[in-house]
């Protein structure tokens, strides 16, 4: 943090500062403090204080601090401010936080749930450039039927590995570094490609099936009108006058 500035210098600071507390902590803090158990957040059992300003030394306005968590769960940062005028509190804050790899002790950003995700996406993209190979070598074989439509579902299975390959960039270069170094930039552009040809091939699915469908229903007309003057010459020939 850098650029700390607050308005009343002589508050009470132990009462503002940063925790760490899980979802679930915090709808049971909140209950504290509305039954009155707690006059502030970072008073309670159930939060892990980080940092607060009383730690801050005289005329700082900067400080880092490193806080190492054991307990497995999931955590959000928080900030409180307790004092009774509340005084203002400006600040330029840069937080990281992260697990460490068992084995090599390696930094991971992403969540335990999460960390998987990298090869998962990496494995789905290589499956739908298989599916988009196999497509391929069908129409080659098909060449002469192949229609405009067929070029569209190639289109729908490339777009979605390129999205998929991305994706596995951006949670890779996150798990790493933190940071998506532009990986996100190209998963929405695929993203965004990829549905504008899926409307499109929906669409003109839509149509034939609406063709399909018209032509049969006229046919299935043709017929049951046939049928009904063929019955009905057949009344009028038999009946007398």
């Amino acid at each position: 943090m850098s650029g700390i500035d607050v308005s009343d210098p002589n508050a009470d600071l132990s009462k503002v500062g940063f925790f760490l507390c899980t979802r679930d902590a915090w709808m049971h803090v909140l209950q504290q403090l509305e039954d009155g158990e707690v006059t502030c957040a970072l008073l309670s059992d159930l939060v892990k204080p980080v940092f607060t300003f009383s730690n801050l030394k005289k005329n700082g306005d900067s400080f880092s601090t490193v806080f190492i968590e054991t307990d497995a769960d999931q955590f959000a940062l928080g900030f409180a401010n307790c004092v009774g005028n509340q005084p203002k509190v400006s600040m330029d804050v840069r937080s990281a936080m992260y697990n460490l790899d068992g084995k090599s002790q390696r930094r991971d950003y992403l969540s335990a749930g999460k960390t998987i995700l990298p090869r998962v996406y990496f494995l789905l993209s290589l499956g739908y450039f298989f599916l988009a190979g196999l497509w391929i070598s069908v129409l080659y074989k098909k060449l002469l039927t192949v229609f405009r439509i067929h070029f569209f579902m190639l289109a729908v299975l490339i777009l979605k590995a390129l999205n998929l390959l991305c994706e596995a960039g951006d949670k890779s270069y996150i798990k790493r570094t933190g940071s998506a170094h532009g990986w996100d930039v190209l998963f929405y552009i695929f993203s965004f490609l990829k549905g504008i040809t899926l409307f499109t091939l929906i669409v003109k699915i839509n149509k034939l099936t609406f063709c399909v469908l018209f032509i049969l229903f006229s046919f299935l007309k043709g017929i049951t009108l046939f049928i009904l003057c063929f019955v009905l010459k057949k009344f009028l020939s038999n009946k007398k006058f």
